[in-house]
């Protein structure tokens, strides 16, 4: 529900609401912070899904938590059936967090970019 109504507060209304076909890549329901760009397209700090994030993050990487690390961006986005992620190499970050939520996802994460097997 929150990520529902944060999108609410995007400028132009939520994406959702927008019509039209998600395609087979994902769209962006909701930012703050972007991971890459720093914008945001929530009108309001999403608090409670930082702070959820962050101790799901440290619940499940605990070198996370003793590092300190805190949890001040997100990205959600919204993926049609089948749709998928282009394979890609994300640069200038230290840790991610992925969650699926309502579907079965499956994400590969190749930490050194030397194609090895996922971890």
């Amino acid at each position: 529900r929150e990520m529902t109504r944060l999108s609410r507060t995007r400028p132009g209304g939520p994406l959702l609401a927008a019509g039209g076909g998600l395609g087979n890549r994902p769209r962006e329901m909701l930012s703050w912070c972007h991971p890459f760009s720093r914008l945001s397209s929530c009108g309001e700090r999403p608090t409670r899904l930082l702070r959820w994030s962050e101790e799901l993050l440290h619940a499940l990487a605990p070198g996370a938590a003793a590092a300190g690390v805190r949890v001040d961006s997100l990205l959600v986005q919204v993926y049609a059936a089948g749709g998928s992620l282009l394979p890609h190499t994300d640069a200038d970050l230290s840790w991610g967090l992925g969650v699926s939520l309502g579907a079965e996802a499956v994400f590969e994460c190749l930490p050194r970019g030397d194609g090895a097997v996922p971890q």
